[in-house]
């Protein structure tokens, strides 16, 4: 149980990470997007 329990949070911890890095993409799809016309701009 404890052995499952340390893999799942190492999951998590992956995931946090690879989340980070999706996050500082974003920021700067962001960025590059905001100097677009809004019109050109997707929700």
């Amino acid at each position: 149980m404890k052995e499952y329990q340390y893999s799942d949070l190492t999951q998590r911890e992956q995931e946090r990470a690879q989340v980070r890095k999706n996050m500082r993409r974003w920021v700067k799809l962001r960025e590059h997007f905001d100097k677009r016309p809004r019109e050109e701009k997707k929700p």
